[in-house]
């Protein structure tokens, strides 16, 4: 894909899962500490000035800054990506007034009121402040657009001893001179995903000011987890035999934040903390913007394709005019992009299996921070050879409505688009070959073109439904819904909130996970209103992700998944008494080929007034095809009860995917409890024999 959010994008372009730690580990990097910046005296130093820094900003009445942000990542053979740059002034007032004005995001807060500003949609979201500005910064969703000092200010009190959430380790300290003045940087390991602790740590270094005591200069280095994510993509990708699958080791991925032009104290009125929306913004409910992409390619096709002249890695013009009568395939790709190199072996092989013939396979390269001798080097080391229409503009991809990379175009003789092709498959090069004599010969396109039946299906006369507008808070549409209670500020981290009667007093309340890094974590009981009723910690709650709960009978059970160092999930059991505590744990094994994940619903099933647990467990094998093909095969779902200490009392393969579970209670005198299993589409009924159950006295660890 084009973008790179930092944290979840590998340069290659293929997403990934945010890095997990294989094992507490200290990373190589050029941001960890020399040997003598690491001694017991030096680490001592860091903490004294780490604690002199908090007491300084949480004294701190006004603040304002010049914070510049870049971000650039370097691959072991030097190969740079492209660096990101953003600037923003920041002005702070106690106790939460602030304002971040940078060139593509803005954020103000007035006390009352959060104001956010998106430059890539041109719009903004103004809602009331719901909890502290501490918890509005939190949900901002690009994270690297606040200022890492406004969260330090924002926190207050709160702010930990090193100043910065997340960080896992202080490992010493050096003197050093930023732009002329003495200071020192303090060397820490900091999460990837501070919400996560079993994410990777990677290296953080913090410039204070020595006469001020106050940051200049922080820069995280994300090269640890970039490398990371690039050996589980190897390990997607080692079936896949199409050859080259983008860097695998990064030198550093630097992300550098200055601060200059600080004032302390000076004086700050509330009007210079309002924010004023830019010329053309458009107020906006949520951010949105239309993806111009597919629907704008699927018009395209039977018209006149996009002419272009630019040109070659040579030097020489490319022109499609001057391809008339030629069957024309042009590759849109970028040297960042992994699945867009992957391609290319099948590309190339397709241009030699067409020489000689009128068919013109034509690479559009995107790079914008590339020469035409880098390009044409990268590509004599891969052994391509196909002609290279130079693109660092996005010129043609703007007119080809190109929003995702690899695409290709297949333009006919006559020069009319005829069919588009987004992401990369290793079985693409069989599929684009008939795709091409078909064009050869005059034929329609290979029928089975995604792009093509889609088209064909938009009959516009036929289709009920549309876009959703844009509208404000007082439209006639939005009228209709009124907000009559909200938990916004509140950290929710899971679509799998429930309703559930949890003080038995027959009105359901509902229940949903918190995130763990906002104590106390496990879950929580909500008002009708939306506030929070009554937090519930859980004892394992930092161990995984919580992936399903229930309560019945004085009981939760809940699931936690995590995921293995090879991306794959696991699933634990835990049982918790109502407060909290934790009753049991069982482990689901599986093979270490295979994932996992589960479903649970607690009731009694003997009529003895115990709660015991029915968990569905579907295990899978996962098959990766290049970059991003998954599909998942030897599906095995099993249908197991546990005793109300967490005891396996039976189990029964049950077929391959099933998809709900539910207890069916007893509804007369004598009659016993049921479990109800849509499996493969059935519906499935069980009853449990207590006297056959599985006769075990051992406990779960």
């Amino acid at each position: 894909m084009r973008s790179l959010p930092i944290l979840v994008l590998l340069a290659t372009g293929h997403v990934c899962a945010q890095p997990t730690a294989p094992a507490p580990q200290t990373p190589s990097s050029i941001a960890m500490p020399p040997a003598a910046a690491a001694t017991p005296q030096s680490i001592a130093k860091a903490q004294e000035i780490l604690a002199k820094a908090k007491t300084t900003y949480t004294g701190i009445k006004t603040y304002q800054d010049h914070t510049a942000s870049s971000f650039a990542p370097v691959t072991e053979d030097g190969d740079a990506k492209a660096v990101q740059n953003h600037s923003a002034t920041v002005r702070f007032k106690r106790p939460e007034l602030c304002l971040v004005q940078g060139d593509t995001f803005a954020f103000s807060c007035d006390g009352t009121t959060v104001t956010t500003y998106q430059g890539e949609y041109k719009q903004y979201i103004t809602s009331p402040l719901n909890g502290t500005l501490s918890e509005s910064l939190a949900q901002i969703q690009d994270s690297a657009q606040i200022p890492p000092v406004l969260r330090i200010l924002a926190a207050g009190e709160s702010v930990p001893d090193t100043l910065v959430t997340g960080v896992t380790r202080v490992l010493g300290s050096a003197p050093e001179e930023l732009d002329g003045k003495k200071g020192t940087s303090v060397y820490m390991l900091m999460l990837t995903d501070f919400r996560d602790p079993a994410s990777l740590p990677v290296p953080l270094v913090a410039w204070f000011d020595e006469t001020t005591g106050l940051l200049g200069r922080t820069i995280v280095d994300l090269g640890p987890a970039y490398n990371l994510m690039a050996k589980q993509l190897e390990e997607e990708q080692k079936d896949d035999q199409s050859g080259f699958h983008g860097p695998t080791k990064f030198k550093s991925a630097l992300w550098t934040s200055t601060f200059t032009d600080i004032k302390i104290d000076a004086e700050l009125g509330n009007e210079s903390l309002a924010y004023v929306p830019p010329e053309g913004s458009e107020k906006a409910n949520t951010f949105h913007k239309t993806d111009p992409g597919p629907a704008a390619q699927r018009e395209m096709l039977k018209n006149a394709a996009p002419a272009f002249s630019v040109n070659d890695c040579d030097g020489k013009t490319i022109a499609l005019a001057d391809l008339k009568g030629r069957v024309v395939v042009l590759d849109f790709w970028a040297t960042w992009c992994g699945p867009c190199v992957a391609a290319m072996p099948q590309m190339q092989t397709l241009a030699d299996k067409f020489e000689g013939k009128p068919v013109t396979i034509l690479g559009v390269n995107q790079d914008s921070d590339k020469s035409a001798a880098d390009i044409k080097k990268f590509l004599d080391s891969k052994k391509i050879t196909l002609r290279q229409a130079l693109d660092p503009t996005n010129s043609i991809g703007g007119n080809y409505n190109v929003t995702a990379i690899p695409c290709v175009a297949f333009i006919d003789k006559e020069g009319k688009v005829q069919d588009v092709v987004v992401g990369y498959s290793p079985g693409h090069g069989s599929e684009f070959e008939l795709r091409i004599n078909n064009l050869l010969e005059g034929k329609p396109i290979h029928e089975g073109s995604e792009i093509a039946e889609q088209a064909a299906a938009d009959d516009p006369d036929a289709m009920v439904g549309g876009t959703f507008p844009l509208v404000d808070d007082n439209s006639p549409e939005a009228l209709a819904l009124k907000p009559v209670g909200t938990a916004a500020g509140t950290p929710i981290v899971s679509n799998l909130a429930r309703m559930i009667d949890v003080d038995g007093d027959g009105k359901p309340e509902l229940v949903a996970p918190l995130d763990r890094n906002e104590p106390p974590a496990g879950l929580a009981i909500f008002n009708v209103d939306g506030t929070i009723q009554k937090r519930l910690p859980l004892d394992q709650a930092s161990n995984g992700t919580v992936a399903g709960f229930d309560f019945a009978l004085g009981q939760w059970s809940v699931i936690h998944q995590t995921n293995s160092s090879a991306g794959l999930s696991r699933v634990s059991l835990v049982g918790y008494e109502p407060s909290g505590k934790k009753l049991w744990r069982y482990r689901v094994e599986t093979s270490n080929d295979r994932a996992a994940t589960a479903k649970l619903v607690v009731g009694d099933l003997t009529g003895a007034g115990k709660a015991e647990t029915a968990v569905l467990v579907t295990s899978y094998i996962i098959n990766r095809s290049g970059a991003s093909q998954t599909s998942y095969s030897d599906l095995r779902s099993t249908l197991l009860v546990l005793s109300e200490t967490g005891q396996p009392l039976a189990f029964r393969r049950i077929g391959q995917n099933a998809a709900t579970l539910s207890i069916v209670p007893a509804t007369s005198k004598g009659e016993q409890a049921s479990i109800l299993v849509s499996a493969d589409g059935r519906l499935l009924r069980f009853a449990f024999d207590s006297s056959k159950a599985l006769k075990s006295t051992e406990e779960n660890k």
